[in-house]
């Protein structure tokens, strides 16, 4: 039941649609792959037991959708070491995580057709033909993605927002935001974060230095940023 409730989800959030036999008729000599999906648990975990999974990497008849997509310059991935410097270079620490941040790239119409998949909800059903509209954590190419897209929203505020700018530039790797600063870190944070929103990314939880507990958006927000979660021995 939990695995037939996330593919619903993604089909109600718009990450998934199926594919109507015209439109279907009218593709199918181009190219398209077909992926396999799998439940597997995720223990521990509470918001998301089982995890629905679309395997890029399974091969039909030797090949595999990764063996054909380009991962992407390795300096999107090998950034990690000058991440976490800078995350210690300053009194006040921030971090942050980019809810569903995969889900919330698009893929373009003609892309889709290398995300399909067959779902029915019983056995006694035909399976049905859906596309994945957006990016899938599986594909190799996803974490390059990801990079690049926190980048161009980077650009988008490099001249209204410079110190937002330089977060998303330099203190970010893949969904996570990891930087400090001298103070006012979680004025900072705010700004990040309705940068992030204003772009179709929402922070799914931000924790300070000084502070025990995280902050979801409404506590963000609602506190003063100059006295509650700071350490008093600043």
């Amino acid at each position: 039941e939990t695995y037939h409730s996330n593919i619903q989800g993604y089909i109600s959030q718009g990450f998934a649609r199926s594919v109507s036999l015209e439109e279907w008729q009218s593709r199918k000599d181009l190219p398209h792959w077909f992926l396999p999906h799998l439940a597997v648990l995720n223990i521990g975990s509470v918001t998301t037991p089982v995890r629905t999974v679309f395997d890029s990497g399974r091969r039909y008849k030797g090949v595999c959708l990764n063996d054909k997509l380009a991962k992407g310059p390795k300096a999107h991935t090998k950034r990690l070491l000058d991440v976490v410097i800078r995350w210690r270079e300053e009194k006040e620490v921030l971090l942050g995580d980019i809810k569903g941040m995969f889900h919330h790239i698009g893929v373009k119409l003609e892309d889709q057709f290398m995300q399909c998949f067959l779902y029915r909800r019983d056995r006694s059903q035909v399976p049905q033909i859906y596309v994945m509209t957006v990016l899938i954590m599986g594909h190799v190419c996803s974490p390059c993605i990801a990079t690049e897209s926190v980048f161009k929203t980077s650009g988008r505020v490099e001249d209204s927002k410079p110190e937002v700018a330089d977060v998303l530039n330099n203190s970010t790797y893949v969904d996570d935001v990891v930087h400090s600063v001298a103070r006012d870190s979680i004025l900072l944070a705010r700004e990040v974060h309705q940068t992030l929103k204003d772009h179709g990314f929402t922070i799914k939880q931000w924790q300070f230095s000084g502070e025990s507990c995280g902050r979801d958006e409404v506590q963000l927000f609602s506190d003063d940023p100059r006295s509650k979660g700071q350490d008093e021995s600043r």
